[in-house]
């Protein structure tokens, strides 16, 4: 990952460090926590940030059996306190989940976390407890809107064996966020120099650059990251009044956004330079001037690099009406809409608004961001990667539908664990600052889709293509139109009721008619696939008669699937049970079996004999090389329909290789002039069509026809 992050953690590591994924929450109503002497700062500065922090202690009113309980393996009881913040509207302005590093006993500048020892008292009078406990928010990790406001501050608790304990405390706040500025640095020339004072202008350096929140030395890199590369630029936010340090370390620096992976220095056409030879000299730190103009130049003896600077003042968003409908239709789809309001005004030199919808899977702590949406009113653009990217200068409603089988494409377990909380996150352009945000819980209990229609009785009729008699077969399916809006695969399987498989052998010999459909591979013996092209239609597959092995007498039992699918992933959104019912006119075939054996050759010259059997338009059977002998008396045979007004032939072929190849027999015979069955010595001499070889004595053709 080659883009700057800034405070953008995932939750999922916060199930890892701090919440499990299937922790419950704790009713607060229990009274398990008396929260005492507290201290709510919302104007502080701590190690050269600003923000809100808290000091308080808290007295467990715990049994000794929940006490007990909550033991770890080192025979302690640890509780994680954290806190969350809601805007006047109550809505979410800040999670601590978002940042889950960002805890005291590490010497970060945000302590996000505290873990606390539960201590055990010395009399039972004085009860268990934790005393000085610290918490601090940074303003700029909060999507407060800046000036004054009131929010609402919460304390919360977790133990690893008893789960979540929240709201242990709230109260009012009033808070004045500073300006929050986001900033875009972008390499434009780096030069290296090395021992020898040799100066290199390069593309790309080993190192990584960070922003460093604070002044703290111990500060680690969280806030930003990204590589130093003319390819790449780092993107941070901060609040007016924040201390912000650059630094560059080494890429195999240990770090919570590591990649442990060296990268070698190249230059601007891409070459590496494996001999520089001052590549630790390169690390560094430096100021952030807040006030730098246009351009920033960071210099030590080993490093010459220019930056682009761009800055901007995040601006104030309004958002409301946030609500979400999981029982929606679109075009005769099954869904879920998402509908919001938005009030912003964006300078016309600043990034677009976008929005980001995400849920969360109930009984997990990590959120996904949904894709593949439908705008349904407002002005907006909605890319392939779930972002929706709305127009400066509207405002407005925006209504965007998500349709069912989407969703269950990209996640396929949101039917075992439906959805439990949807969240909107306003941010600028692709800055990861979240300007605005609302919540719901709401669930999403996806049903099984049946939306696509599928025929439940099918006929296999006798036709004419191309002046070849045969059979066809046609599969009509019916898609919602919306469904070919999006790029997925539409699909239709047919897998075979039987346990011999044989009716898809017989629909792997098909041919596909028409081009709005393909057959695809598929893996399953009893499974063949068809790749829909229109909405609308049928699969029409035709097989000539002398392809067809077997006329069934009744009706033959397939399974239809409508399925879309993305790459491995796939959604059943469709399927009956059909019969084939075989509407052949009998009457007019022969189910012939033709065999040729006892070939004799004078001299056996060195080579192979190959023999086919053809119909009037066709090859229908060619047999391996067969390495020539003087006397050959197996029996081979092929058996199949073949219609009245065809003819059938049988050839001997001789040759060295399969482009030499030189017919030494033939026999042929209009189907119509066929008996129950002969069996013919030919002798190539004697032939009217001048096939002697002057090598091949005689042959025998055996055929019965019924």
């Amino acid at each position: 990952m080659r883009k700057s992050i800034f405070f953008l953690l995932s939750s999922f590591f916060f199930c890892l460090i701090c919440l499990v994924a299937a922790a419950q929450v704790v009713n607060p109503a229990n009274k398990k926590f008396s929260v005492y002497k507290i201290d709510v700062n919302p104007n502080a500065t701590k190690d050269g940030l600003r923000g809100i922090s808290a000091f308080f202690s808290c007295e467990y009113l715990l049994s000794d059996a929940e006490y007990n309980g909550m033991k770890n393996a080192e025979n302690k009881v640890r509780m994680t306190f954290y806190a969350s913040i809601s805007d006047a509207a109550g809505e979410a302005a800040y999670q601590a989940y978002d940042y889950p590093a960002y805890k005291k006993q590490n010497n970060y500048v945000g302590t996000h976390f505290a873990d606390e020892t539960v201590l055990m008292p010395q009399n039972k009078a004085q009860g268990l407890r934790s005393t000085g406990i610290e918490l601090f928010v940074p303003f700029a990790s909060t999507s407060l809107p800046e000036g004054n406001t009131t929010v609402t501050f919460a304390l919360n608790a977790y133990n690893e064996k008893a789960g979540r304990y929240e709201n242990i405390h709230t109260q009012k706040v009033a808070v004045n966020k500073p300006a929050t500025y986001a900033v875009t640095l972008q390499p434009e020339r780096i030069t290296v120099v090395d021992k020898s004072g040799k100066r290199q202008e390069v593309g790309r350096i080993e190192q990584d650059l960070f922003a460093l929140p604070g002044a703290k030395p111990a500060a680690k890199d969280i806030a930003a990251f990204a590589n130093v590369d003319v390819n790449d630029a780092l993107q941070f936010t901060y609040c007016e009044g924040d201390v912000v340090r650059l630094g560059l370390r080494p890429s195999i620096e240990t770090g919570l956004l590591r990649r442990n992976k060296p990268r070698l220095l190249r230059t601007r056409d891409n070459k590496p330079l494996p001999a520089f030879d001052n590549a630790a000299a390169l690390a560094g730190e430096w100021p952030f001037d807040t006030k730098a103009a246009q351009t920033l130049n960071l210099k030590n003896a080993a490093l010459d690099l220019t930056l682009a600077v761009r800055k901007y003042r995040i601006p104030a968003v309004q958002l409301s009406a946030f609500k979400v409908n999981p029982f929606a239709t679109h075009d005769g789809v099954a869904g879920t809409s998402v509908s919001f309001d938005y009030k912003a005004t964006v300078a016309g030199n600043l990034p677009p608004l976008t929005a980001w919808l995400t849920y969360q899977p109930r009984n997990t702590e990590q959120t996904v961001t949904i894709l593949n949406g439908k705008v349904l009113s407002g002005q907006a653009r909605l890319d392939t990667t779930g972002v929706l990217t709305l127009d400066k200068a509207a405002g407005g409603r925006m209504e965007v539908f998500y349709p069912s089988y989407q969703i269950l494409l990209q996640d396929p377990d949101v039917r075992r664990q439906p959805n439990k909380r949807f969240a909107l996150q306003i941010r600028l352009g692709n800055n990861p600052y979240v300007i605005a945000r609302k919540e719901t819980r709401q669930d999403l209990t996806l049903q099984t889709l049946r939306e696509a229609t599928l025929p439940v009785a099918l006929k296999l009729r006798d036709t004419l293509v191309g002046g070849v008699a045969g059979v066809t077969l046609a599969l009509p399916v019916a898609f919602p139109k919306l469904y070919f809006d999006t790029p997925e695969t539409k699909r239709l399987d047919v897998t075979d009721g039987s346990k011999d498989g044989k009716t898809t052998e017989m629909l792997r010999k098909m041919t596909v008619l028409a081009p709005e459909a393909q057959r695809v591979n598929n893996a399953v013996k009893t499974t063949v696939s068809y790749e829909l092209k229109q909405p609308r239609g049928a699969v029409r597959l035709f097989l000539p008669y002398t392809s067809l092995t077997k006329i069934e007498e009744k009706p033959v039992s397939v399974r239809l699937a409508a399925l879309v699918a993305d790459g491995p992933a796939q959604t059943n959104v469709g399927e009956s049970i059909a019969n084939i019912q075989y509407q052949v006119d009998r009457a007019k075939l022969r189910f012939v079996s033709v065999g040729i054996a006892n070939i004799r050759l004078k001299e056996a010259k060195p080579g192979n004999l190959v023999w086919r059997i053809r119909s009037k338009d066709k090859i229908l059977y060619e047999s391996k090389p067969i390495a020539a002998a003087k006397l050959i008396e197996n029996l081979y045979t092929d058996a199949f329909y073949i219609h009245e007004d065809d003819t059938l032939s049988v050839e001997l072929l001789k040759g060295t290789a399969a482009d030499n190849m030189k017919t030494a027999a033939r026999w042929e015979k209009p189907v119509k002039a066929l008996t129950a069955g002969e069996q013919i010595e030919i002798d190539p001499a004697k032939q009217p069509n001048n096939t002697d070889d002057g090598d091949t004595r005689s042959l025998t053709v055996s055929y019965t026809a019924q």
